[in-house]
């Protein structure tokens, strides 16, 4: 769909984005968000009884029933306003029948976002530079964990990184059995971050494994030092056959609520959107607006966001409780906001879409239209498409902060 950039530098620049966007959250997420590019491109000129313009920021959408084809050969139908930009919501029933649709096929055995990835790889890793020497790594390692059939470090499973990071060593003469899961714990949380900083675990692994590390420790030291250090390594062997089979980790936390730590698990959902919600803001208020810094920003929340979200939602399943259903809602706008701007920063990074809303906002304070200039500057923002450092680049100079 798009032709190669004309330099190894420009492949670099793009296969750092790309990288980040994809293993930034579920692979899956960003290759159903360039499939469903390609054919907005195609369909949305084709059908014009199918597309609305947002006259505020001069986007069109279009509404699509979606059908998206499983790896395993199943159907689900869904439907949304797609946004030329991507933007948008998704909802996982039938389209509602009033209304043009047009039907977009997702075929999720395709891995188109993948594929250009890789293209660009071995040219992003020509570039010789030293100082993006880890990046070019991080690029590659992206590409190596989202081929097909291929299991990430992490799918061996916590206990296998226990034993490579040989954390029984930690354990000294006269240690408090606690104090050592206290520090086994810490270990392995940091080593589940070293392995996102270099490209080895995409967020949705990385929350999972977080999920479970804090779980088995916060749950070992409710007992007392003898029976905490057999409950942690017992809640990591639940945890084991859940992470090495990329199976979904509700059922470890369900398994914590039937044994009687709810409050755990509900300390556990507030503090993971907490974390998530303050590195969100860290990414918004990033002094200058960079892509890739924005880009990385995101990324480290996504794993927090996704752990809140998974946490709250198999609360509510199981309690009905209005308060872990709300934390869910929350957790899940943005873990989906953060999605879609990791997608943006790529999806834009010749700023034709940028260029467009400074011309706009250029028309709307020249027309003196200062609600409408507030409404662009906040949309983006809310959506998670750019930091509000970036609004000295689309005001004119000579009138700051709106």
């Amino acid at each position: 769909m798009w032709m190669m950039p004309p330099n190894d530098l420009d492949c670099f620049s793009e296969a750092m984005l790309l990288a980040c966007a994809l293993i930034g959250a579920d692979p899956i997420y960003i290759d159903s968000n360039l499939q469903l590019l390609e054919q907005y491109s195609r369909s949305a000129p084709a059908d014009l009884a199918a597309v609305s313009e947002d006259r505020e920021r001069g986007i069109e959408s279009l509404s699509t029933h979606l059908r998206h084809i499983d790896r395993d050969g199943q159907v689900r139908e869904g439907w949304a306003q797609v946004r030329a930009d991507l933007s948008g919501r998704l909802h996982d029933t039938p389209p509602p029948e009033a209304g043009a649709w047009r039907t977009l096929d997702v075929d999720l055995t395709r891995t188109p976002a993948r594929d250009r990835l890789a293209a660009l790889a071995p040219r992003a890793c020509r570039v010789a530079d030293e100082r993006l020497g880890q990046l070019q790594a991080f690029i590659g390692n992206a590409v190596t964990i989202t081929a097909p059939g291929a299991r990430p470090p992490l799918r061996g499973g916590l206990l296998t990184l226990i034993r490579e990071l040989r954390l029984g060593e930690l354990v000294r003469p006269g240690m408090d059995p606690l104090e050592v899961v206290a520090a086994q714990e810490q270990r392995l949380a940091g080593a589940v971050w070293e392995q996102r900083e270099l490209g080895l675990v995409d967020g949705a692994t990385a929350a999972d494994a977080l999920i479970a590390i804090m779980l088995a420790g916060t749950i070992a030291h409710t007992a007392d030092p003898v029976t905490g250090i057999g409950l942690w390594a017992r809640q990591l062997a639940y945890a084991d056959a859940y992470i090495t089979a990329g199976q979904p980790i509700a059922p470890l936390i369900e398994r914590a609520i039937r044994d009687g730590h709810q409050g755990i698990v509900e300390q556990l959902a507030e503090g993971f959107l907490d974390c998530g919600e303050q590195m969100r803001d860290t990414a918004m208020n990033q002094p200058t607006y960079d892509r890739g810094g924005f880009a990385k920003a995101l990324y480290d929340t996504y794993p927090y966001l996704h752990a809140a979200r998974t946490v709250a939602a198999t609360l509510a399943s199981i309690t009905a409780d209005e308060a872990h259903t709300r934390i869910h809602q929350v957790a899940d706008e943005w873990a989906v906001r953060v999605v879609d701007g990791l997608f943006h920063q790529w999806l834009d990074l010749g700023n034709e879409g940028f260029d467009q809303e400074r011309r706009i906002i250029a028309a709307a304070i020249a027309d003196g239209d200062q609600r409408r200039v507030r409404r662009i500057l906040l949309d983006g923002e809310t959506a998670l498409l750019r930091p509000k450092s970036a609004r000295a680049q689309l005001l004119p100079a000579t009138k700051g902060d709106t």
